[in-house]
């Protein structure tokens, strides 16, 4: 319940391509995305993702029997105090919604920022520059940290 009343402050939902590029130690984007979550987590703002992310960060571990990175991602959930949001038939609506009105959008971007819009998250933390589009809510690029 704690997280809950925290949702009025700067809250940040965090894509799944960050956690991929924190996980995989990515030569570029590594340093980016550790600082700005490290950055975040001091100011205490809220960290969150949804089920979608876990869904598409495993697909590599599962493919390679990497159970160490199946479970460093889950530690790293875990540490950060990140809640993950299930899609509720609300969310699904919404992604509809954000579908219909942008037509580059795929299914799992629309439910990503479903779910950001409706934990109250301020920023979208992701590395796709199509999402810049996106006017419900302020996107921050890793590639422009």
């Amino acid at each position: 319940m704690q997280f809950e009343q925290m949702i009025g402050f700067d809250s940040v939902f965090v894509d799944s391509v960050a956690f991929i590029y924190l996980i995989e130690n990515h030569p570029t984007y590594y340093g980016r995305v550790e600082d700005f979550i490290s950055q975040e987590v001091q100011k205490e703002n809220p960290l969150v993702t949804s089920v979608i992310t876990v869904s598409e960060f495993c697909v590599k571990p599962f493919q390679e029997n990497d159970n160490t990175v199946l479970l460093d991602f889950k530690n790293t959930l875990e540490e950060l105090n990140i809640k993950v949001v299930d899609i509720s038939w609300k969310i699904a609506e919404d992604s509809s919604k954000l579908r219909a009105k942008y037509k580059f959008l795929k299914t799992a971007d629309a439910l990503q920022i479903a779910s950001a819009i409706s934990m109250n998250c301020k920023r979208f933390f992701t590395n796709d520059i199509q999402l810049q589009n996106i006017s419900e809510i302020k996107i921050v690029l890793i590639q422009d940290l």
